[in-house]
């Protein structure tokens, strides 16, 4: 990894809060927004628009590249409770959050009626069915070297910037996610460089822009046709 494991706690614009590097600028979410942030590139582009195109696929798989906060996992945990649908929910993260950063985190205030902290204490390596709704398994390994055995619906596309992992954005990881896709499957992700785009688009997906939440001008949803 091209950084250090000395994090810390920060507080976003909307009042929500990420985590950041002593030794960098890079953080796990917007400090714009951190909740905004998931919600519009994630929930809404992503698993919503799913949902709504094809309301008859039961479970809905959800693939996250960068377990991270646990903030997507916990916002998708909530819109299959608000949709009563049932979501398979797999993702992975070589460096997980140690119990000291993740228990001072302020998500549980989203939604009191989910147990936030169940998705961190949760196994890795292990299928943990949460309620009747929701399913998680979480890997603790570098995706670089993981052997997906399974197909996504959705893919929350959350490693850190280009600038922080240059070797997750390339043209061949995006082959292999597609060839690890339904079809139809819904990419999304904060990143619209043109170098990303170009290399999903060569691997195969249908690249389209959307204005992206506060303090981002555009995001990226990506189809698998």
């Amino acid at each position: 990894m091209p950084f250090n494991l000395n994090r810390r706690i920060l507080l976003t614009n909307d009042g929500s809060q990420t985590i950041g590097f002593l030794d960098n600028d890079l953080t796990y979410h917007s400090r714009h927004g951190a909740f905004a942030e998931s919600m519009h590139i994630f929930i809404r582009l992503g698993l919503n628009y799913y949902f709504r195109c094809h309301a008859t696929v039961n479970p809905i798989t959800v693939f996250e590249v960068g377990f991270g906060s646990g903030l997507n996992a916990f916002l998708t945990w909530q819109y299959a409770h608000q949709h009563q649908i049932k979501i398979e929910y797999h993702s992975i993260d070589v460096n997980p959050l140690n119990a000291e950063l993740y228990s001072q985190l302020n998500y549980h205030t989203i939604d009191p009626s989910l147990n936030f902290l169940a998705l961190h204490t949760a196994e890795w390596n292990a299928t943990i069915r949460m309620d009747e709704y929701f399913i998680i398994t979480k890997y603790k390994e570098d995706l670089l070297n993981f052997a997906l055995a399974f197909t996504s619906d959705v893919i929350y596309f959350d490693a850190f910037a280009p600038n922080g992992q240059p070797e997750l954005w390339t043209k061949e990881v995006f082959e292999e996610l597609i060839k690890r896709s339904n079809h139809p499957c819904v990419l999304t992700t904060y990143c619209s460089k043109g170098e990303v785009r170009r290399n999903m688009q060569a691997a195969g997906w249908k690249v389209e822009k959307y204005p992206g939440p506060n303090g981002k001008r555009e995001v990226v949803r990506a189809i698998a046709i």
